[in-house]
């Protein structure tokens, strides 16, 4: 690979990447011809990555970079020391060398093996089996992700990671803190190779600054908006002597689409194979660079994996007539085949007719809506936003009773059509009809449940809502070109749309039947979630003890965030033959000790391998292939906690029946310090 070749010319935001694609629409050079769907999976994040790195190496590799499978950070910047390497890139658990990882180590024939994060990242007892069979294990890593990626960019230079564009030499710049704007910029990190640097979203970080200078880099291309990295970072970087490219849009789909777009356009990505992975977190779409970065091929990311977004719809209509395979990238809990079907009708669009830049009624945009569901408190004003529209200059905004809709933790949901009329039933209700909308975008509306033609701003729709009495409405976006909403066979709306649930005050409670199945070995009760270890542990001060939450007893996925809390050993009785019990001596339906540990010493130190402030409660925290990991540790003294894991309600209770008997869906491991 030729790491110090000559790119073209660089655009410097969405803007100049979509007046390009207008002076130069991109015509079609042969005949329209079928799109062939394609998809490289796994049956979790690990065997996706195995399953890229197969094919992206079907000779085998000498080499392997390996990072964890639970934070995005180590991996990102790690995808630039990989291309550097020629490597290939797997994943593993912070304690746990899976055995797909472990297999594929050995069918590639690696015998070198760079392990990018600390050892909260990856253990050295992973290490150490990583090393078996004679390999060289390497370990880079920093204090922190900042510290990390500028060791492992250091690293990569010395490989050859610094190419020139326009004569420049370029690295990439991501925010430290989050993943979504950085994802689609993985391909270029591979293919350049080139170093992946972090910072926040106000400052640049001295971690960054010090490889800008010390390795003469004369060209930044930031990845994301200025809500990722701000202006001031952008000037503290010119003020440097350095020039700044831009690549960002209003989202992290419009982002990626920017950023395929000019990989295609400027870097010699070819169009006729795109991949396309899920957005919405970050494992598929980092691994997939092995594959795109080597093959050269766009990397788009859906906004959710059951929904496309209007922006990636987009990106494959313009290209009608030019693609011929969209590769997704994982499995269905990834990138539905509705999402892909999608997608591959966008890029077929002009042979039925349609024009570049347009879409059918099969590939309609949802709205993105935040937040999705919303707990609240009675005479309280909230705003629930609309955005992500598509260029709809008018949304009706309407409620709908909370028991007539199903709406799904993506915020798709099924209506009701009793009278079979193709349209929702219930629009402009509530469950108990006191919540109303108040205002749009602040704006004060007649108190409704129905407002028609509301006009967003700058993109966006805020609608105010509230009730004075408990209630629980869907607040409900839709097109405003059709009223009522209209709903096919299935009960889908068939115009673009955004929910939200909101819940008002107290919600009445119905008893709650138990779970089934729970764990088997026990009477029947809530206990769903298989946490390990999943006996009684006793600790030192000096040793964390790490809980890994694995998956439910009945082997169906944990669709929803979970809470982790405390509570003291002395006010439960947990882990024994019986069903598990809580002391609620003020008879308000929820457990007594919430967040409190028999003398206060242990605390959760780390979630998912990345440490936390000390608390006595941590979430919501996101659940990805079934695996949630923490540690609880106490600095000195002794403790004893009982750990309850339980996807929660929002009543800010952990909710328990007269007998005490837990009535939410929760998991349990108790440690003892001392």
């Amino acid at each position: 690979m030729d790491n110090t070749r000559s790119l073209s010319s660089l655009v410097v935001s969405a803007l100049a990447v979509l007046a390009l694609l207008v002076a130069f629409p991109v015509a079609p050079a042969r005949a329209v011809e079928d799109v062939t769907p394609a998809r490289v999976e796994g049956p979790n994040r690990v065997a996706t990555a195995v399953a890229l790195a197969d094919q992206a190496f079907p000779d085998g590799t000498d080499t392997a970079v390996i990072a964890t499978a639970v934070a995005p950070q180590d991996a990102l910047t790690g995808t630039a020391l990989a291309g550097s390497l020629d490597a290939a890139l797997l994943l593993v658990y912070p304690d746990d060398l899976p055995q797909e990882t472990a297999d594929a180590l050995d069918g590639l024939r690696v015998d070198d093996i760079v392990v990018v994060g600390g050892t909260s990242s990856v253990s050295d007892e992973v290490a150490n089996e990583l090393a078996e069979g004679g390999r060289n294990v390497t370990r880079l890593f920093g204090e922190s992700q900042y510290d990390t990626a500028e060791v492992v960019s250091r690293a990569a230079i010395e490989n050859g990671a610094l190419p020139n564009v326009d004569g420049l030499a370029t690295v990439l710049l991501a925010n430290g803190e989050g993943f979504a704007d950085a994802l689609a910029g993985s391909p270029m990190a591979y293919a350049g190779p080139t170093p992946v640097l972090y910072t926040e979203t106000d400052v640049l970080r001295n971690e960054a600054a010090a490889v800008i200078d010390d390795a003469d880099v004369e060209q930044v291309v930031v990845l994301g908006g200025p809500a990722a990295i701000s202006a001031a970072v952008v000037d503290a970087i010119e003020g440097r002597g350095v020039r700044v490219v831009r690549l960002g849009g209003d989202t992290r789909v419009e982002t990626s689409a920017v950023v395929a777009a000019w990989t295609a356009e400027q870097l010699g990505f070819g169009m006729d194979d795109v991949m396309l992975a899920r957005g919405d977190d970050f494992p598929d779409s980092i691994t997939a660079a092995q594959l795109a970065g080597k093959g050269l091929r766009p990397l788009v990311i859906s906004a959710t994996p059951t929904v496309l977004s209007q922006e990636g719809n987009a990106f494959f209509t313009e290209r009608c007539g030019t693609i011929e395979v969209i590769q997704a990238v994982g499995g269905e809990a990834a990138v539905s085949t509705a999402v892909l079907e999608e997608a591959e009708d966008a890029a077929e669009s002009c042979e039925a007719g349609g024009q570049p830049g347009g879409g059918g009624d099969d590939a309609l945009p949802t709205y993105a809506v935040d937040p999705l569901t919303l707990d609240t408190e009675l005479s309280q004003l909230d705003t629930v936003e609309v955005t992500e529209l598509g260029g709809a200059t008018a949304l009706h905004v309407g409620l709908f009773a909370c028991d007539s809709v199903e709406v799904d933790s993506d915020g798709s949901a099924v209506f009701t059509d009793a009278d079979d009329d193709g349209a929702a039933d219930g629009l402009g209700t509530s469950t108990t009809g006191d919540a109303i909308i108040t205002g749009i975008n602040f704006v004060d509306v007649d108190d409704s449940q129905l407002v028609r033609d509301a006009v967003p701003e700058d993109g966006r729709l805020g609608i105010q809502v509230s009730s004075g009495a408990s209630d629980c409405s869907v607040v409900v976006a839709f097109d405003a070109g059709t009223d009522p909403l209209p709903i096919d066979d299935a009960g889908r709306p068939t115009v673009p749309y955004g929910t939200s649930v909101v819940r008002y005050g107290e919600q009445p409670t119905e008893p709650t039947e138990p779970t089934e199945p729970s764990d088997p070995s026990r009477p029947a009760d809530t206990l769903v979630f298989r946490v390990d270890p999943d006996e009684p542990v006793t600790t030192t001060s000096a040793q964390p003890v790490t809980f890994t939450v694995n998956g439910r007893f009945d082997d169906t996925p944990i669709a929803r965030d979970l809470n982790i809390l405390l509570f003291p050993c002395g006010s439960n009785d947990v882990l024994g033959s019986g069903a598990d019990t809580f002391e609620d001596a003020d008879g308000d339906g929820g457990a007594d000790g919430f967040g409190a540990t028999d003398t206060g010493v242990l605390s959760i130190t780390a979630v998912n391998g990345e440490p936390i402030d000390p608390t006595k409660a941590a979430g919501p925290v996101p659940v990805t292939d079934d695996i949630l990991t923490f540690e609880v540790s106490a600095a000195e003294g002794t403790d004893c906690a009982t750990v309850v894991v339980v996807a929660g309600n929002g009543n800010g209770k952990f909710d328990v029946d007269a007998n005490g008997v837990p009535l939410e869906d929760y998991g349990v491991g108790q440690v003892r310090v001392g």
